[in-house]
């Protein structure tokens, strides 16, 4: 399997030193070492928000697998909304975000409320996205 390379995941070329982070945390992890970065802290989300398309749609399955594991009861509704919120404004292309929205979905039936300005506003965007299709 191949993974992101530097370019997938910093387009800049590391010049933009919230890409930097993100080649730092994730460059040459697999899914499953990825998944175990979700485990050890919501700042690598963060690294999601800034990586390239590619590698955002490789590491973004690794987080739905974190989120499918996860108690649900533990996470913070907030970080997986916020995320869809800045890839919206990055991306023309959404591919694997809409099985991130439909965990999202899932998570929202069961989990405590998120923020009510993230809610508000994550519910305008998914309208968005939906009415674009993929």
């Amino acid at each position: 399997m191949t993974y992101p390379t530097l370019i997938d995941i910093s387009p800049t070329n590391l010049l933009n030193l919230d890409e930097k982070v993100a080649f730092q945390h994730f460059f040459g992890k697999s899914r499953a070492e990825a998944q175990a970065l979700f485990g050890e802290g919501d700042f690598y989300v963060d690294d999601l928000a800034w990586m390239g398309w590619v590698a955002f749609e490789y590491y973004v399955l690794a987080y739905i697998d974190f989120l499918d594991e996860s108690d649900v009861l533990d996470l913070d509704i907030n970080d997986p909304m916020i995320l869809v919120l800045q890839r919206y404004e990055t991306d023309s292309q959404y591919v694997n975000i809409h099985k991130l929205i439909d965990k999202i979905s899932d998570l929202r039936g069961k989990s405590p409320d998120g923020s009510r300005d993230v809610v508000k506003n994550y519910d305008q965007v998914i309208e968005k996205i939906r009415a674009m299709g993929s």
